[in-house]
């Protein structure tokens, strides 16, 4: 499948050519969060702008979420590239990258812990939520009794 192909223009414009319409950062960040495969290209000089403009989507993220990463983590992430920060991103999401494989398991890790979880939390409701049925065909019932008891006095006032 080929990626979509967004086009930078001078003005920080972006352009989906696919849409054909302007999009902005957040437009990006959600097709790559869809699965999209993204390529945003400098229109005037066709340089592939796709890594530097995921770092601007994860930079501005990280703006909104403050707290996400620590002052402290951002530090030594810089000291541990030893100033290289392209070389770094690139072996931190290579597909084979060691620490993205270990992010990848702690994340399924967790991902089943919480299913485990809400399995227990699920197992706990049933009991309430058989109760609740039962107790509707219940109330169910008395509703029929009541309209059979109110057509049964209406024709006996008919009757007096």
């Amino acid at each position: 499948m080929e990626p979509r192909i967004i086009k930078r223009y001078n003005n920080r414009k972006l352009y989906d050519t696919t849409a054909s319409r302007y999009v902005k950062l957040e437009d990006i960040l959600k097709m790559v969060m869809d699965g999209e495969d993204v390529r945003i290209i400098d229109n005037d000089s066709g340089r592939d702008l796709s890594g530097i403009t995921m770092v601007q989507i994860l930079f501005e993220e990280l703006k909104k979420k403050k707290g996400l990463v620590s002052f402290t983590a951002l530090k030594n992430l810089l000291r541990l590239s030893g100033g290289s920060i392209s070389e770094l991103l690139e072996e931190l999401f290579s597909s084979d990258s060691p620490l993205l494989t270990e992010i990848k398991g702690k994340g399924r890790k967790k991902l089943d812990e919480l299913y485990s979880w809400l399995d227990k939390k699920i197992e706990s409701a049933l009991p309430s939520i058989a109760q609740i049925t039962s107790m509707k065909d219940d109330f169910r019932e008395l509703k029929e009794r009541v309209e059979s008891l109110e057509k049964e006095l209406s024709r006996l006032k008919k009757r007096l």
